[in-house]
Formats: structure tokens, C-alpha cells, sequence
């Protein structure tokens, strides 16, 4: 069921992306504007410049963040589905460069919207953020149920 789970969670995941892609770019724009607007005043609240938020910066953000969060589903469900990730980590990075790449090509046919290849290299760093992020939990839970199961003992944990 589990595998089930993640494996529908990176299809939405994927799904989101894309469907920020084909947001034109008067809608994207009004969505970004949003965002910053929430961020501005969160950092009002709390004592920061709210200038130290601008436009570029959430739109870049959110392409990290959005590749971020498939790179921890992806490696995730592989985990699910065929227990370990190691064997599977060029797979992974092929499938996150290629939504990346996607990503990217759909915006060359969106109104208002273009490609560029610095956003592709940033989902991609996001992606593999996401993906590290995800195995050094793993491995973390993976140490504390061993050393939980043996406590004299002193254990080091495997990676996926």
C-alpha cells in the first residue's frame, strides 16, 4: 500500500509542475506576486527587511522547492518498490533531469513564458537536494530501529 502512496504522490508531484509550466505568464506573474506579498509580510512580522525578498527570488525558489520535494517522492517510491536505492540512483537522476528538461519545454510554447537552461541546472540541484535529503533520513531511521533493537551494541547503518 505504502508503495502505492508515494508512488501516486510523485505523479501529483509531477502533475503540479507541469501545471505551473503551462500558467501563463500574466497568471504565473500574479501567482509569484502572491507568494512574495506572503513572504514580505511574514519577514515584517518577524523583524526582517521585507526587502530582502524580491520577485526572482520566489520564482526561483519555487522551481528548488518544487524539484526539491520530487527528488525526496521519487527516491522514495524507487525505495517502495524495489527496497534498495543505490542500484537505482542513475535512473533517479535521469528521470529528475528529464522532468526538469520537460519542465523547461513546455514553457517555450506558454504565452508569456520562457525556457532557460539556468532554471533546468536549478531543478535539477533542487531534485538532488530533494534526493540526498531523503537518503540521509533514511539512513538516520534506519540507525536509530537498529540501535533501538540491539542497545549494547555499537551498529553502522547500511546505505539503500
Amino acid at each position: 500500500m505504502r508503495k502505492f502512496v508515494f508512488l501516486v504522490l510523485t505523479v501529483c508531484c509531477t502533475a503540479f509542475i507541469f501545471s505551473n509550466s503551462l500558467m501563463d505568464g500574466h497568471s504565473s506573474g500574479v501567482l509569484s506576486a502572491f507568494v512574495l506579498n506572503v513572504l514580505q509580510r511574514w519577514a515584517e512580522h518577524v523583524g526582517l527587511p521585507p526587502s530582502m525578498f524580491n520577485e526572482l527570488m520566489v520564482r526561483k525558489l519555487a522551481h528548488f522547492l518544487q524539484f526539491a520535494l520530487l527528488g525526496f517522492l521519487l527516491t522514495a517510491t524507487i525505495q517502495c518498490w524495489f527496497g534498495k536505492i543505490k542500484p537505482h540512483v542513475f535512473m533517479i537522476l535521469f528521470c529528475g533531469l528529464s522532468i526538469a528538461v520537460t519542465d523547461e519545454f513546455i514553457q517555450l510554447f506558454v504565452d508569456g513564458r520562457s525556457s532557460q537552461v539556468d532554471d533546468i541546472i536549478l531543478d535539477f540541484v533542487g531534485f538532488i537536494f530533494g534526493m540526498l535529503l531523503y537518503i540521509g533520513i533514511a539512513q538516520l531511521l534506519r540507525a536509530i530501529t537498529i540501535k533501538k533493537q540491539n542497545p549494547g551494541k555499537v551498529h553502522r547503518a547500511q546505505p539503500g
